[in-house]
């Protein structure tokens, strides 16, 4: 279960800032909103495989906004997160699905029991042009958060930048990973200081 975190950037309505994996009963609701999946499944006669589903929740209650027949995306940087936080991911439960089937069925119905809490969260660029540098300090300042685990840039020097507005003009992500929920957050928040104070420049 992740919960996305998308805010108003650069104009946009609804720009990734990040996404955190969540136990069944970290939000009161959740629960609900993972019965209402199953029925949305149920009705369209998915039965087997790996299904990406978005889910809203207002204040009638959950609404669909996705569902594919379909793994997660995002370059699949959040699969490491899971298996950290879980001991598995949606990627190693289809693999055990299909060649391991005593395996699948070990496996909880729902996510809970973590090891460690997870967050990603999202590289954002206000500026569009060919990226000149990407600032020294504020990155290493970034990579020394306690809970950095990895990052996927997927911006270089001397090449295009666009300025983020959706999912496929983010500039990259970078995984967090802690103990510590409270430490989690807290890193999360200065990372985004961060990227607000500016990462890029360009020509």
């Amino acid at each position: 279960l992740w919960k996305y975190d998308k805010r108003v950037y650069n104009g946009a309505p609804v720009v990734y800032y990040g996404m955190q994996l969540l136990a069944i009963d970290s939000e009161p609701r959740l629960a609900e909103m993972v019965g209402y999946t199953a029925s949305v499944l149920d009705a369209l006669g998915i039965r087997h495989g790996c299904c990406h589903t978005e889910i809203m929740l207002v204040e009638r209650g959950p609404v669909l906004v996705e569902v594919n027949c379909r793994i997660h995306g995002g370059e699949g940087t959040w699969a490491p997160m899971a298996e950290a936080a879980l001991g598995y991911s949606a990627v190693t439960a289809m693999l055990d699905c299909y060649l391991d089937p005593a395996a699948f069925a070990d496996l909880p119905v729902v996510p809970s029991d973590f090891s460690v809490h997870v967050m990603e969260a999202k590289l954002r660029s206000p500026v569009a042009g060919v990226l000149k540098s990407i600032n020294e300090e504020r990155w290493l300042a970034i990579t020394r958060l306690s809970s950095f685990k990895s990052a996927c840039v997927m911006v270089s020097v001397g090449q295009p930048i666009a300025k983020t507005i959706d999912a496929c003009s983010a500039s990259g992500n970078v995984n967090l990973q802690h103990e510590s929920l409270e430490v989690l957050r807290r890193d999360y928040a200065a990372f985004h200081e961060l990227v607000e104070a500016g990462l890029f420049e360009v020509h």
